[in-house]
């Protein structure tokens, strides 16, 4: 990935150009008020109301269990500490690395919904970073109205926050790790995607397109911090070797991916979930429709690495300049996106990037045709996920079906016209013949 310069996304020369740059900027103030309305009456309400935390209660627990010397992965004690606390929200099994107990160490002193509001406005500033690296990695007019257009049309961003999710900070440092490798820092933005990496799983979406690359230096340093970070977590936290970076590698980051969730009491052929596993499990289910068939599993199995491989195949060819950049790394964390057993709302945060990469590439590098897919794929990611649920629940046959699979095409979309974005050439103007 070659630092060129960019032609899409900051390029207001044309006809027309004198007048984008001031488009441009309604469209961003436009998008950020919208975005802004969005959180303080829908989401803001709605985490205020919320007495469980949500998701942010099995951060919480894993925290406290861990200082105290407990097994943060076994759920049992999570949801015992709990109970001796007073709280009577349901807890999940946590499912991270022990290096991701550091970034919420600040909450042990804390009652747990205080902490979680704090942590829902600090979800805000982590968007806040991730599109200023995505403004960083390519400024320009074309970037300021594709991140004004793209921030009310993210749903899953408000979901994140009021789920208490981690999403937005775990893509905030892939783009920085992104853009500091781009700009000549390898061994920084190796650091950061290794810290990164021993958050959530989605950051191996650069690492895989390093290696692609070639950047050996930014891998290196990325294994090398997730590893340093690992071990000493483990025995910070009294876990150990054994208990802290074998048991995760080896039981419990597998079970994400083809096993149980490490013991999540969730349906995996349900509405919520926009997985490929998803769909393997709605084709051949299984007595208990928490865990897999055999062929459900191998299908799995099988898909994933297709789809990785597939995309690794079709990106092969360096990348022209910043913006096949950007659209490249939007394509793999699309396809990374969707492997894992289960993909909530709050995971499409990782879709951002798509979003941005698409809807500032038009008029410059991606065919007008392509906005009948785009178009519909959008509507699906600007609609709230409790509202799709709702009327999937009162419909039949095949509208269900698209209904509840539709997020799921969003991705898949919106991956697919990402990756043709990075394929295609700068000089190369849109056509309206057709693919």
């Amino acid at each position: 990935m070659d630092d060129h310069p960019e032609t899409a996304l900051a390029d207001g020369s044309g006809r027309r150009g004198h007048r984008l740059p001031l488009l441009a900027c309604l469209a961003l103030l436009l998008g950020v008020a919208i975005h802004t309305g969005q959180v303080i009456f829908k989401a803001w309400p709605q985490a205020q109301a919320s007495g469980s935390a949500n998701d942010f209660a099995t951060y919480y627990w894993a925290v406290q269990v861990a200082v105290e010397g407990g097994d943060p992965y076994d759920a049992a004690e999570l949801r015992a500490a709990a109970a001796e606390s007073g709280f009577h929200g349901y807890i999940n099994p946590y499912l991270y690395p022990p290096p991701f107990l550091w970034l919420l160490l600040w909450t042990r002193p804390l009652e747990i919904l205080v902490a979680y509001r704090i942590w829902f406005w600090a979800n805000s500033l982590f968007l806040l970073a991730a599109v200023s690296a995505l403004w960083l990695w390519i400024p320009g007019p074309r970037m300021a109205f594709a991140l004004g257009a793209s921030l009310p049309l993210v749903a899953a961003i408000t979901d994140n926050q009021v789920m208490g999710q981690a999403n937005m900070l775990v893509l905030a440092m892939t783009l920085w790790a992104a853009v500091l490798a781009h700009r000549g820092h390898a061994r920084l933005g190796g650091v950061l995607l290794g810290a990164g990496l021993v958050m959530k799983p989605v950051p191996l979406a650069l690492l895989l397109l390093w290696t692609l690359r070639g950047r050996w230096v930014s891998i290196g340093f990325a294994l090398l911090s997730a590893v340093t970070l690992l071990v000493i977590a483990s025995f910070a936290f009294g876990m150990g070797i054994q208990g802290g970076v074998a048991h995760y590698a080896g039981e419990v980051m597998p079970s994400l991916f083809y096993a149980d969730y490490n013991g999540l009491e969730m349906t995996i052929g349900g509405f919520a979930n926009h997985s490929i596993a998803n769909l393997w499990a709605r084709a051949f289910p299984f007595g208990d429709p928490r865990r897999l068939s055999d062929t459900a599993r191998i299908g799995v199995i099988l898909s994933n690495v297709g789809l990785i491989a597939s995309i690794m195949i079709a990106l092969r060819r360096p990348p022209a300049d910043q913006v096949s950049c950007l659209a490249a790394l939007a394509a793999v964390l699309c396809a990374v996106l969707v492997t894992p057993l289960f993909t909530f709302e709050h995971h499409l945060v990782f879709v951002l990037p798509a979003v941005v990469a698409v809807l500032g590439a038009y008029g410059r590098r991606l065919p007008y045709w392509t906005l009948a897919f785009v178009l519909p794929a959008l509507g699906m990611l600007a609609w709230d996920i409790h509202s799709v649920t709702h009327l999937c629940q009162a419909t039949s046959g095949g509208t269900r079906w698209l209904l509840a699979e539709g997020k799921f095409l969003a991705i898949g979309c919106l991956g697919i016209v990402s990756c043709r974005l990075a394929r295609a050439q700068p000089g190369q103007e849109p056509s309206s013949s057709g693919p």
